[in-house]
């Protein structure tokens, strides 16, 4: 197969130095021995015919597989932007579909250690089934599933907002106490002081030209404004100025966290759209910006990796 391969030795039928239990299952092509403390996989050039881009389409995954060692963890045979076999940490093999941002995974037998073992896993637009040996083991109707996790989806979106929602109800419930608590230690600073005594001063010019300006004020009923009414008034602008400022605040400590769910949710199909462009992997998942290498490395030998766009 074309591709990169990455610490992956070679092990030949005729090999006298190899046991017989991983020499390879069949006649034709080489085995592989993978070893998770190397890191080993193989990239292959992508092919957009063994990742198709709409759910509707085909296809079949099949390989050779010998796990040298089933110690729980999450091994990868193969991945391909559409699906992948491996063994997951409950030591059973699966075949797992990627539509869009959801995941299905159909769950089959227990692996056997030290033991060739045929695996294939199909999709045919509709249902997805797994093969072990030649025998089929499970199957599954995707569209249901991805449809239920799809909606699970959205209610956690749905309940997170809501969440934000009560959160920002009770901070601007808080933030009327907190302001005349932060208001009136402020106004007990020198600055607080001078800053009151000097917004006074300006509220009584105010009234004063007003007064002056109005014709017949007396009969009007307008009067000036006295020094501690003044102060009153001044007080009370300052704190709703302070309140108004707060509130601002909360609005937008909230509203960026509304931001952040929204972006969370590009980023998950984003994610998903680039990795249905990229290549196969054998004995791996796809690197990512976590995982330069990979992750989930194979321990063991497989052969005869294939991917098919048709069943």
């Amino acid at each position: 197969a074309k591709g990169v391969y990455c610490g992956v030795p070679f092990l030949e039928a005729a090999d006298a130095a190899a046991d017989e239990a991983v020499r390879r299952p069949v006649e034709g092509p080489k085995c592989a021995r993978f070893e998770p403390t190397e890191h080993g996989h193989i990239v292959s050039s992508y092919t957009a015919r063994i990742s198709p881009q709409k759910p509707s389409e085909p296809f079949c995954m099949e390989c050779w597989a010998l796990l040298a060692e089933d110690e729980g963890s999450y091994r990868i045979a193969a991945m391909t932007g559409r699906g992948a076999l491996a063994v997951v940490q409950t030591h059973e093999w699966c075949f797992t579909l990627f539509c869009g941002a959801a995941e299905v995974v159909l769950k089959g037998p227990k692996s056997r250690v030290n033991e060739w073992q045929h695996v294939v896993g199909t999709y045919d637009g509709t249902m997805m089934r797994l093969f072990i040996n030649g025998r089929p083991c499970a199957r599954m109707e995707v569209a249901p599933e991805v449809l239920a996790q799809n909606e699970d989806a959205n209610q956690g979106r749905k309940e997170e907002l809501e969440q934000i929602q009560k959160d920002e109800d009770d901070a601007r419930g808080l933030c009327k106490k907190q302001t005349d608590k932060q208001a009136k230690v402020y106004m007990q600073t020198s600055e607080g002081m001078q800053r009151i005594k000097q917004a006074a001063i300006k509220l009584v010019e105010q009234s004063e030209f007003k007064y002056k300006m109005t014709a017949n004020a007396k009969e009007q009923g307008l009067q000036r404004l006295g020094k501690q009414e003044a102060l009153l008034k001044a007080r009370a602008a300052y704190r709703q100025e302070l309140y108004m400022e707060n509130v601002q605040k909360i609005a937008s400590e909230f509203q960026r966290l509304r931001d952040d769910v929204e972006d969370r949710r590009r980023k998950e199909l984003d994610a998903a759209l680039e990795r249905s462009r990229r290549p196969c992997v054998i004995g791996a998942s796809m690197a990512s910006g976590r995982a330069r290498q990979g992750r989930h490395f194979w321990h063991g030998c497989l052969a005869h990796v294939a991917v098919y766009d048709k069943l």
